[in-house]
Parts: structure tokens; sequence; C-alpha cells
């Protein structure tokens, strides 16, 4: 069932906390969008704008016009728990007002290491090629020539498109015409999207108009630690862009952790009207 966030009076809220672990200092960052009727704390590039009213304000990162990109990161970087580079986060997307010769292209969540550029090219690059050293999960809606089809999930790394550890969500691969197609990313519902990372493999999940966490899409080994300079810690966003086949992407809401804590399958996530400490 869709969260109501109606009444939130605190939409952008952050703290750091640190805390001891077996003796050895840590931080665990937390950043909290229950809505976007504020985007304190974040640098917004290229088309992304921050659209709706009150506290239904999503970020709009590209408008259903042609051959645009738009990003959102943290302004500062998120530091991360000792060297491992764990992580959990939660947020919803919604993909409306598809046009042009296809739904396209699709959202990139981000994670970018300190000084690299905060958006990259249109199209099929996504707003995420030609960032640099950085993690992504590609959430994508149109088929390119190199690609199997039009609605896939895949890791990314180094600011190439260049998709790893590709799957379908609902095992749907034919979307040209998603609207009230379950299974479509691009059908105009709301999607919730669970990406953890445990210091050895990220995990990502995604459902289609719920809340409740399914079992994991993608569990794929990776090694933030050898792509990202931990030590300085990385900004963290999201990317989409469009091409000749446009679309709204909306990001609804975003939870992030700089800890490794998540949400049980089969477990209603919870969007808090305001911040929570990490657990």
């Amino acid at each position: 069932m869709p969260v109501d966030t109606k009444g939130v009076l605190q939409p952008a809220i952050r703290f750091l906390l640190s805390v001891s672990l077996s003796g050895v200092s840590a931080f665990a960052q937390a950043v909290s969008y229950p809505n976007f009727s504020s985007t304190a704390g974040l640098t917004l590039k290229g088309t992304a704008i921050i659209a709706g009213a009150g506290d239904n304000k999503v970020l709009r990162l590209t408008e259903p016009k042609c051959c645009s990109a738009g990003s959102a990161f943290t302004t500062n970087v998120v530091p991360f728990q000792i060297a491992a580079d764990i992580f959990s986060t939660f947020f919803q997307f919604r993909i409306t007002n598809t046009g042009g010769i296809a739904p396209a292209d699709g959202i990139v969540f981000v994670l970018r290491d300190a000084g690299t550029p905060g958006l990259g090219g249109t199209g099929a690059n996504l707003g995420y090629d030609g960032i640099g050293k950085s993690v992504g999960v590609k959430f994508d809606t149109y088929r390119n020539d190199w690609e199997s089809d039009d609605n896939h999930v895949a890791i990314q790394t180094n600011g190439i498109v260049m998709d790893e550890d590709t799957q379908n969500p609902y095992h749907v691969t034919k979307c040209v015409s998603p609207a009230g197609v379950t299974g479509c990313m691009a059908n105009g519902d709301l999607w919730s999207v669970w990406i953890d990372y445990d210091g050895t493999a990220i995990h990502v999940a995604l459902a289609d108009n719920s809340t409740t966490r399914p079992q994991d899409l993608i569990v794929a080994p990776l090694s933030i630690p050898g792509i990202l300079n931990y030590t300085s810690g990385a900004h963290v966003g999201f990317t989409a862009a469009t091409g000749g086949g446009v679309e709204n992407h909306d990001i609804v809401s975003w939870q992030y952790f700089s800890t490794y804590s998540p949400t049980p399958v089969g477990t209603e996530q919870i969007i808090p009207a305001t911040l929570i400490g990490p657990h």
C-alpha cells in the first residue's frame, strides 16, 4: 500500500552520529527526505527541479522533453563507516508522461567519488555516463542497440553505462506501452527500491506499487572500497535522462544510512515523518 506522507513538516533533516564499534570510531550518516518540499542539503544540476505542491512535492530529474539530463546529489560528502563502505538506502520513484519514440531513458542511483562531475550525458547515458569514479544501480526503460530489452535493472561502475548483473523486474521484458502493465517500471505506479551493501555484495530489491520488501532481484559481488575513496566519503544521489523517447523521472521519497541495516523480506517499509537514527 502507498505510504501517506501528508502532514510532514520536516522534509529534509540530517545528522551525524559518532559511535564506537569494537573500539573503532565510525560514522553513521542518515539522510531522510519523506518528500521534497525542501531541497536543503542537495545540489541539483541540469533539468532537475522540484515539482508538485505542498507535502506532495517530488524531485523531478527530467521532464518529458527530448535530450535532457538531470541530477541531484548530497551537497556534502556522506562519510562511510570504517573501510567497508557499507550502506542501506530506500527510495521511491514514479515514471510518468511517457512519449516520443518510446518511454526513455531511466534513473540511476549513484555513489560518486568526491571531486567527480555531478552530471553525465543525455539519452542512453542516463545522466550517469561521464561522471567518473562511482557505483550506480540503473533502472532502464529503453532498449538501446546493445541491450536485450526495455525494462531492466543493472549495476554500473566508474561512470560508464556498461550493464552488469542485469535483471528484469517481475520477469517483464517488453514495455513499449507500459501504462497499466504490472512490472513495467514506466507504468506510472509508485515503485519502492531497497539497495543494501554488506561490504562484499550489493543487494537490490524493488516492488511495483508496494512498500513490502520482496526477495532480492540482484545480489552482486562488488568492492566499493576498490572504486571509491572511503576516507573522503562520497556524494550520494540520482541521475536520469531522456533522448528521442521521454518521460518524467520523479523521486518521491528517499532514506539513506551509512550502516548495513536491510529491511527484512516480507516487511513493510516505514517512511518516517522525521529522521530516525541508524540501528
